[in-house]
């Protein structure tokens, strides 16, 4: 599927009002169906340059095209955040797994969470997001959200890699995470010895569910397969 995105800035003449001003257009154009709004924002058609979509010989030039340019940025996260969206979705069970997929869904809700509780707005520009931003949100998971340092570090690997993807499609010039470091994590590992191994292989579990578990587990052990104890096995569906 493709995902065409542009963003226009207009000058509509034929709405010149008594001043002689025209309104300055936004237009949006994606995967060919066209919407526009106007920006609020009136000049003379001498000060409206076509071919750069901008604002020139105006006293006013420069806060109009930064408004212009605010606009254009916000239109192009919002298509990155939908082609992501639209990517990872197409590329469940192939390149990512629908496991893979929620986590990014996850941490796509904890951010928002996050700049609503910091920042008291529903959204931010790339361009703002700063190595303080990651610290703040770090530190947010930590304290609000009550989440380990383990849980913490992966969260923001999985933004890092959203970082990653827009520098790669040049929507930012410099990385927020150049300096940025997570913190270590000491994991005390508790294994068992030979002999409680053993006990627990003999051991007459009565549910088929424990056997089953025990079993998984043990193969883990012998294997060096990594057991998650938070897998779910239905109970009334063991064959």
């Amino acid at each position: 599927m493709t995902n065409q995105f542009k963003v226009l800035f207009l000058l509509f003449k034929y709405k010149t009002n008594k001043q002689g001003k025209a309104p300055i257009y936004c237009r949006i154009i994606k995967n060919k169906k066209r919407t526009q709004f106007s920006t609020g924002f009136y000049v003379l058609p001498s000060e409206w340059d076509r071919n750069s979509q901008c604002v020139i010989n105006s006293p006013l030039s420069i806060p109009i095209n930064q408004y212009l340019t605010a606009i254009k940025a916000k239109g192009i996260e919002i298509s990155l955040s939908s082609k992501m969206n639209e990517d990872s979705i197409s590329l469940a069970g192939k390149s990512y797994s629908p496991a893979t997929l929620q986590k990014f869904e996850s941490i796509f809700k904890q951010v928002q969470q996050f700049i609503k509780y910091q920042y008291k707005q529903n959204d931010i520009l790339l361009d703002n997001l700063k190595l303080k931003f990651i610290l703040d949100f770090e530190y947010y998971l930590l304290t609000v959200k009550d989440l380990k340092q383990v849980t913490i570090n992966k969260n923001t690997q999985r933004v890092k890699k959203i970082v990653k993807y827009a520098i790669a499609h040049a929507l930012m010039e410099k990385d927020p995470f150049q300096l940025h470091k997570s913190k270590t994590v000491n994991l005390e590992v508790v294994f068992l010895d030979n002999e409680e191994l053993e006990r627990l292989e003999q051991y007459p579990f009565e549910k088929e569910i424990h056997l089953l578990v025990r079993d998984i587990f043990v193969f883990c052990c012998y294997t060096g397969l990594a057991f998650r104890k938070n897998v779910y096995i239905d109970e009334n569906n063991i064959e």
